[in-house]
């Protein structure tokens, strides 16, 4: 514990003079320290040791909280490991030095330049503001409409009313299952884990949810699509309030609650598909719909990751509705005589 007020001196190079009477308690810590600040108008000097214990415990906190983005940012972009000299100096990073308030040019305090905080929700560090991919639609509705091209040219058998269903689950998984790579890179890290971990959970739930439709026989879709809107809201409400912490149980439960969607839309799809005829006419509506899903996870760019469950919500929606009104009924065997 340091106690008291003792001047100390910054030199022309901006090393700054311990005082003798804090010199020897800093040096139990050991001679590295991590010199850092929050608003910029202040340092802090923490040994290595202390500055560690700090990490461990924000470690234990979720990725998702607010208060503790902000004081990472701050502190990496201010921060830096330090040695002590021979003389009990330590330099005081440039960037610090150069941050401070009263050193500060008008124009930097009062800039008109005005920028968009990147948080958990919308992540984009190279994007000062939001702003729609006006000209990204431009090249992704050429890609959609190569390929209404070619499914008019491969399938004679125009598309069917009982078939829009289809369409809308093939985009709202899709849809699903990009967010879930982004959002799951919150909690995990992005390196190639996060691929390999998404692709897997996306795989268990559809497993999962073929093998509940042939074993139990499931006849009603309603039911299962109110469980579909209950785990997208859930999730919904997960990444508005601060998600679960880094911990193994709270990154198992992220896994499962980012994909748990695609389990109940995968007993919805498997399902209706049992009552269609013509499977490769279902099937290339469900991959157009996968198609657009795709496209509509660039409105996070403007609206941020949160609006995609809204945007999800939407399109399972629009597929129960329209099974509703253009229901198919079920291919049952002929019978002989």
């Amino acid at each position: 514990m340091l106690r008291g007020n003792t001047p100390a001196t910054v030199d022309e190079k901006g090393r700054l003079k311990i005082p003798a009477a804090f010199l020897e308690k800093l040096k139990e810590h050991g001679e590295r320290f991590y010199v850092t600040s929050e608003e910029g108008d202040h340092a802090r000097i923490y040994p290595m040791t202390v500055w560690g214990e700090i990490e461990e415990k924000l470690a234990k906190i979720s990725s998702y909280n607010r208060a503790k983005q902000k004081f990472l940012t701050r502190t990496n972009y201010y921060g830096q490991v330090v040695e002590i000299d021979g003389q009990g100096r330590v330099l005081i990073p440039a960037v610090l030095r150069e941050a401070h308030v009263a050193e500060r040019p008008e124009f930097y305090r009062n800039s008109p330049i005005k920028v968009d905080l990147s948080t958990d929700d919308w992540p984009f560090l190279y994007m000062p503001r939001r702003v729609y991919p006006v000209s990204y639609l431009v090249v992704l509705g050429l890609i959609l409409l190569l390929t209404f091209v070619l499914y008019a040219s491969f399938f004679r058998e125009r598309p069917k009313f009982s078939h829009l269903p289809f369409f809308f689950l093939g985009a709202g998984f899709m849809l699903v299952e990009t967010k879930a790579i982004t959002e799951m890179g919150l909690t995990f890290g992005n390196t190639w884990q996060v691929i390999a971990i998404a692709i897997a959970s996306i795989l268990v739930m559809a497993f999962l949810a073929n093998g509940i439709v042939q074993r139990l026989r499931i006849s009603r879709t309603l039911f299962i699509y109110f469980l579909l809107f209950v785990s997208l809201a859930l999730g919904w409400w997960v990444a508005t309030s601060g998600g679960l912490s880094s911990t193994t149980a709270g990154r198992i439960g992220t896994a499962v609650i980012l994909t748990c969607p695609l389990f109940f839309s995968g007993i919805v799809f498997s399902m209706l598909l049992s009552a269609e005829s013509r499977i490769s006419s279902v099937m290339s509506m469900n991959l157009m719909g996968a198609m657009c899903g795709g496209i509509l996870e660039y409105n996070s760019m403007y609206f941020g990751f949160h609006f995609l469950y809204l945007l999800a919500l939407g399109l399972y929606a629009a597929a129960l509705l329209s099974g509703l009104a253009f229901r198919s009924t079920p291919v049952l065997p002929a019978l002989r005589t």
